[in-house]
């Protein structure tokens, strides 16, 4: 009998990670007695709610990933600041927030597009802490996912921090090392976070940072990392598994050919090669032209595979060593840099494992999944060959495709430990429960129809108003490219 989506997927990522209260079991109210984080008339939190939904749409989930975010104030490594913040200053009904040492008090706001707040604050440490109680009492097995959300207007990617000098880098691993080891120590009434999460990711998608080389020629920030891990392994202890979430086209290689990741992904306490799996599939193709089986070849063919793509879409084919998305010769091999050396990686040294895998719901998404729309920023890119379409089934078959088609790999003889036994982390369920009805309180529930969110036969059809909604929506895009051009002038 062939299994359902909800029924293949084992492992899920628990978003946004910004939201004061998000993962708060208790009802928290606004001083006018408004609840916070419950959106319908249940006497239930949001959060208590989305695990009744995980028990009950994805029976055969074992693992879950738990996004907590900290903010960046800039970019640029130097003097960048990285704190919690608050969405508001007006204090709140339920619980105090705090995070660490700071409290609603002291810590600062989130900056605001029209008077109300572009991001939800960092989730309350005491919610932090019961969730993960909750979700283990529950049998899942908690990876904690500490993000960096960079807090500039049009919320700049994070792969863009950079640094140009190695003070820069000390200066930006002294600040984000705070924010990790925080929550490797961080307790409620004596209850300790770590003995409740069995996974712990140091960091994610730091494309720019890592890429940095030092006065002496060396990878600074990777060094910066390595040192992170032990130092988080030493707080967590042997039991919590360690990884970084490298981007789809960072886990490699530099553009110019040096395989920097390899010296984190072959230091003792990183236990599993992360990837935020978010590879193009499909070369360019109309949404009537994709099928499963084509999505499931183009994990082992095309684009990044057999050859990559100059300026001018011109494809220069690749040899097997080169090629990003063969993740199986990646991982049999040994790697040589530029320098014709060996890297410290060894073939099948550690398993791998997708900290983040998923597609938009819109045509064409398997093109190139990590482009979406975002209607709350000037960041919006369609898919190639996309026309901006709300398409569910099109995220569906994607996301059945690509599951399938990995599952099938580790069966296969001598791939036994490629994937680890926390298989792909799908991207993603709110912990906001039913948010996309609720746009009096969010400003992101019109991305919903378009984003990452795993849309099931259990979510309200919200495909009858998607061609008119589509188009409005095309007509913005269409505008704020051609604004965006005109300012590059």
């Amino acid at each position: 009998m062939t299994k359902h989506l909800n029924e293949k997927i084992t492992s899920l990522v628990i978003s946004p990670g910004s939201g004061e209260f998000i993962y708060s079991p208790l009802i928290i109210y606004d001083k006018d007695n408004t609840p916070l984080n419950a959106n319908s008339n249940s006497t239930k939190s949001n959060i208590l709610l989305t695990i009744e939904q995980l028990k009950h749409d994805f029976p055969n989930l074992k693992n879950v990933s738990l996004l907590v975010g900290w903010f960046a104030n800039k970019v640029e490594a130097n003097n960048i600041s990285i704190v919690p913040k608050v969405e508001t200053s007006v204090p709140v009904q339920g619980e105090d927030w705090q995070v660490g040492k700071y409290t609603r008090n002291t810590a600062k706001l989130v900056s605001q597009v029209n008077g109300k707040p572009s991001w939800g604050g960092t989730p309350n440490d005491k919610s932090v802490v019961e969730v993960c109680e909750l979700l283990k009492a529950n049998g899942y097995n908690i990876t904690l996912y500490p993000i960096l959300f960079v807090d500039q207007p049009n919320k700049p990617w994070r792969g863009f921090i950079h640094a140009t000098s190695d003070q820069e880098i000390e200066h930006f691993f002294y600040e984000y090392t705070k924010f990790i080891m925080h929550y490797t120590t961080l307790e409620y009434e004596s209850k300790k976070l770590k003995d409740y999460i069995s996974s712990f990711i140091i960091g994610s998608k730091f494309k720019d940072l890592l890429k940095y080389r030092s006065s002496n020629n060396e990878f600074l920030a990777v060094e910066k990392l390595i040192l992170l891990a032990n130092k988080v392994k030493s707080e967590v202890g042997k039991k919590v598994k360690l990884t970084y979430a490298a981007n789809w086209d960072e886990y490699h290689h530099t553009d110019n050919g040096w395989h920097h990741l390899d010296s984190l992904w072959a230091s003792d306490n990183i236990d599993y090669i992360g990837i935020n799996a978010y590879f193009p599939l499909t070369d360019n193709l109309p949404q009537e032209n994709i099928s499963y089986d084509i999505i499931k070849e183009g994990w082992e063919s095309g684009e990044y595979y057999d050859y990559i793509k100059n300026k001018n879409g011109k494809q220069i084919p690749i040899k097997p060593d080169w090629a990003i998305k063969n993740i199986e010769y990646w991982w049999k091999n040994y790697h040589y840099n530029p320098d014709v050396k060996v890297t410290k990686w060894r073939p099948k040294l550690k398993p791998i494992i997708f900290t983040e895998i998923g597609f938009p719901s819109i045509d064409g998404c398997t093109n190139q999944p990590n482009l979406y729309i975002d209607l709350t920023t000037s960041n919006t890119k369609l898919p190639p060959n996309s026309k901006g379409l709300v398409d569910y089934k099109a995220q569906q078959i994607a996301l059945e495709a690509t599951l399938d088609y990995w599952q099938d790999k580790e069966s296969k003889q001598g791939n036994i430990g490629l994937i680890g036994d926390k298989g792909a982390f799908v991207y993603s369920i709110d912990a906001r429960y039913d948010f996309y009805n609720w746009p009096k309180n969010y400003a992101d529930t019109e991305n919903y129809k378009y984003g990452h969110w795993v849309k099931l036969n259990s979510t309200p059809d919200l495909n009858a108003s998607s061609f008119n909604f589509a188009i409005p929506s095309l007509i913005i895009i269409s505008i704020c490219v051609i604004i965006m051009a005109y300012k590059a002038r």
